[in-house]
């Protein structure tokens, strides 16, 4: 979608549908292109909305099943992704690029559609590639580098926890903050050195808000390497820095351990499995019914011919595991059916009055109230305990290349336009890709509810800002393996610029 005036993004953007999901949104003062995925049985109905506003249009990708399995789908056998993993004893394991990493031992895990459970696996026992849920090979920051699961982050910080707990210039914790829904953890790293024990500004970073931007989270564990290893100590002298690697690893986790086998494949699938010795559940069994019922969209068997088929493609353009936007809770009234709020609609800070949903099937349900959410509160108990210590709040997400500053939840800036749009360009300047600069709402072409920067901002931290990394890959969404470390150090590049600002006040 293109938009050619104000008023025609202003018309857009009162077009308003549970089941739209936008990608990206369009944008005229940014000749930006906007993007949404439509479901078959809303696609008349968004056209004909868009042809009534003279809204130009354009089939970007007709299949976002292939583009989602060809682009994350991880071309080495040896790195395919593991469901969840903890080290475990036993003898080191040689991998093809010849490095020595320790045994994994594979937990118990519960999956929707099919469960699968794994144990140890010997290089000759791996499957080939398409089978990527069932192994994993590191749990270091080599292996951060790329997707994983909540398991593997947990891992991960809990040895960068065990490496420095004798340090006598580095103080890394791993806080235990909650416990979501499905009863996993919920943790931050707090992170700062032994020159200065109190008082310290503190900077917080929080990634993983919304679950399929899987970006967010290796470019959040980049700036803890970052600041573990750089040899300028400043930000570690200056600040205590708390970096939420994931805030909604329930439904994180969702968008990665589903496995969803086709009626052809079935057979083909569960013997594979037999010969792997790995043990399965059949966790729903007709797809199709169990959507129907559901009531997130109405589907239209029709439109495939007089068979009336309804194609694998079809089961997971409505499943949207890969693209699920919220957490995994069940609280509302059609909880059961329809789980999940967008965590990010789910603050206090004019509440579930823009771009935000008050039904629990839509993926910008924004809760049964305020603060409903675990994942929320957690960041409402760290204003409650730092206060006026907290500097500076970054989001991170992936919502196409904008750096932008409070109010997302209406068209005006805070208090501190000059600061934050002076602070933008000095980050934007620092970053190798490029970047445009707004004011949230304006950044967005949209207002929105209930978000955790506009929270930070009305509670008077002094910079909140959202960093949207710029798009790569076909659709914005998923990110090439081969670009996650250049776009993390480009995160990485901005956040320094924030921690130099605040170093010279």
């Amino acid at each position: 979608m293109k938009l050619n005036s104000t008023e025609q993004e202003d018309n857009l953007h009162k077009i308003k549908n549970d089941f739209i999901d936008y990608w990206r949104k369009p944008s005229f003062k940014y000749n930006n292109i906007g993007q949404a995925m439509v479901p078959p049985a809303q696609t008349t109905w968004f056209e004909e909305r868009l042809g009534e506003l003279g809204v130009p249009k354009d089939i970007y990708i007709d299949d976002v099943y292939n583009v989602e399995e060809r682009e994350s789908t991880v071309v080495d056998p040896a790195t395919t992704i593991f469901v969840g993993c903890t080290n475990g004893p036993g003898r080191p394991v040689k991998y093809n690029d010849h490095t020595e990493e320790r045994r994994v031992v594979c937990t118990t895990h519960t999956h929707r559609l099919m469960s699968v459970r794994s144990g140890y696996l010997s290089p000759s026992q791996r499957p080939a590639t398409h089978l990527r849920f069932v192994w994993y090979c590191r749990c270091s920051w080599a292996s951060m580098n790329t997707l994983m699961f909540p398991l593997l982050i947990l891992d991960y910080i809990r040895t960068l926890e065990e490496t420095y707990k004798n340090s006598t210039d580095i103080t890394l914790n791993v806080i235990e903050a909650g416990t979501t829904a499905e009863g996993r953890p919920l943790t931050y790293i707090k992170l700062t050195n032994q020159t200065q024990t109190v008082n310290k500004g503190i900077i917080i970073i929080e990634a993983g808000i919304n679950p399929r931007q899987w970006i967010t989270i290796p470019s959040s564990l980049n700036i803890v390497n970052k600041l573990i290893n750089n040899n300028d100590t400043r930000y570690l002298n200056d600040f205590e820095w708390i970096v939420i690697p994931v805030l909604n690893p329930d439904g994180y986790e969702y968008t990665h351990t589903n496995a969803m086998v086709p009626p052809a494949q079935t057979t083909w699938f569960e013997e594979r499995l037999v010969e792997l010795g790995v043990p399965k559940d059949i966790y729903i069994d007709d797809v199709y019914k169990y959507l129907l019922l559901r009531e997130e969209t109405s589907l239209d068997m029709s439109r495939n011919g007089d068979n009336n088929t309804f194609t694998f493609n079809d089961y997971y353009r409505y499943s949207q595991l890969r693209l699920w936007m919220k957490s995994r809770s069940t609280r509302s009234n059609l909880g059961a059916i329809c789980p999940g709020v967008n965590i990010n609609r789910n603050f206090n800070i004019d509440w579930l009055n823009s771009d935000s949903s008050s039904s629990p099937c839509s993926h910008l349900y924004g809760g049964i109230g305020a603060f409903s959410e675990v994942e929320s509160r957690i960041v409402q108990s760290l204003f409650e305990e730092y206060g006026n210590r907290i500097r500076a709040y970054i989001s991170l997400q992936n919502n196409g290349g904008f750096i932008s500053y409070p109010w997302q939840y209406e068209r005006a800036a805070s208090g501190l336009f000059a600061q934050h749009h002076i602070l933008g360009m000095k980050m934007i300047a620092a970053m190798e890709d490029s970047y445009e600069l707004d004011i949230a709402s304006v950044a967005y072409g949209d207002r929105a509810s209930g978000t955790s920067t506009d929270y930070m901002r009305s509670r008077g931290v002094l910079y909140t800002f959202n960093i949207d990394v710029v798009p790569r890959g076909q659709d914005g969404v998923i990110v090439p393996r081969e670009e996650i470390q250049t776009i993390a150090d480009d995160v990485w590049r901005a956040v320094s610029v924030v921690a130099e600002n605040l170093i010279q006040l």
